[in-house]
C-alpha cells in the first residue's frame, strides 16, 4: 500500500510505536513523507522524524490523572496486576501458580492470563474455587472497558514490555515489573524505561515462581516514588498523541 502510494504521489506517513522499529516501518520509511515517533529516542532520525508519542485507549485517558499509590496500612494489602500481553503468557501464568499461596499473603493479584491452549485460566480457576485463595485472587481471561480502572487502582504492574503497556502504566504512574519477550523490540522497551527508574526488569530466562516473589516482594517494599522519577514520567510522555497525530495527517494532506 506504501509503495502504491509513493507510486502515485499520495502523501504518506507511518507511526512508530517503538524505540526499535521492525522491518515494515524501515522500509515503509524510505518512501513516507513524515515519520511519526513515540519517543525522542526513536532510531528513526532525520527532517522527516516528528515527534507525536503513542495514542492511547479511550479507556485509559478517561481515568483521572494523578492517581495515588495506595500504600499497605491498617492492614490493607496492596493489589498487584498481572497481565502477559494480548495473548496471554504461559510461563507469567505458571510462574504465578507456582508461588500464588504466597503471593496472596503480602497482595491482593489480579491476574489476566489470555486464553491460551495450556488452558491456563481453566486451571487456575479451579484453584480459586478450591477455596484456598480466598478473595485476594481474581482471575481472568481478559478484561474489557473496565481495564482503566483495574490498572488504576493497582499498586504494582507485572507484565510483558509491549509499548501499549509501557505507555499506559506511564501515564498512570504506576511501578512495572517487566518481563520482556526474549529475542524481540521488547528487550529495548524494557531496558529504556529501566534506565529512566520507571521498572524493573525480570527476565525470562531467570522467571520461576521463586523469583517472580521475591522481585514483587522487592518492589512493594518501595511504593513510594521520588520526585526525580516522578519529573521524568512527566517528561518522557506525550499525553496527546493521538491529536498530535491526526494534526501531523491533517498537515500532510493539505501540503503535500
Amino acid at each position: 500500500i506504501v509503495l502504491a502510494g509513493w507510486l502515485f504521489s499520495i502523501p504518506i506517513i507511518i507511526h512508530e510505536q517503538a524505540l526499535i522499529p521492525g522491518l515494515a516501518n524501515r522500509i515503509c520509511s524510505v518512501f513516507a513523507d513524515k515519520i511519526a515517533v513515540s519517543f525522542t529516542k526513536s532510531a528513526f532520525k532525520g527532517e522527516k522524524v516528528v515527534l507525536t508519542g503513542n495514542p492511547i485507549r479511550h479507556e485509559i485517558l478517561k481515568i483521572p490523572k494523578g492517581v495515588k499509590l495506595t500504600h499497605p496500612k491498617g492492614g490493607l494489602l496492596p493489589t498487584v496486576l498481572v497481565v502477559g500481553g494480548n495473548q496471554g503468557s504461559h510461563v507469567i501464568n505458571l510462574a504465578v501458580e507456582q508461588c500464588l499461596d504466597k503471593l496472596v499473603k503480602i497482595a491482593s493479584i489480579i491476574h489476566v492470563t489470555g486464553d491460551n491452549k495450556f488452558k491456563d485460566y481453566e486451571r487456575l480457576e479451579e484453584l480459586k474455587r478450591a477455596g484456598k485463595l480466598g478473595e485476594r485472587y481474581t482471575v481472568e481471561r481478559w478484561i474489557g472497558e473496565e481495564y482503566g480502572a483495574i490498572l488504576a487502582k493497582s499498586d504494582l504492574v507485572v507484565s510483558r514490555a509491549g509499548i501499549n503497556t509501557l505507555t499506559e502504566v506511564t501515564l498512570l504512574d504506576k511501578p512495572v515489573l517487566l518481563i520482556p519477550i526474549p529475542s524481540s523490540e521488547q528487550n529495548a522497551n524494557a531496558k529504556y524505561f529501566e534506565q529512566l527508574g520507571l521498572a524493573r526488569i525480570l527476565p525470562q530466562s531467570k522467571l520461576s515462581g521463586i523469583t517472580l516473589l521475591n522481585n514483587i516482594r522487592l518492589m512493594l517494599k518501595g511504593l513510594s516514588r521520588s520526585e526525580d522519577k516522578v519529573k521524568k514520567t512527566k517528561e518522557m510522555f506525550v499525553s496527546d498523541a493521538a491529536k498530535r497525530l491526526t494534526l501531523e495527517v491533517m498537515l500532510l494532506a493539505r501540503n503535500p
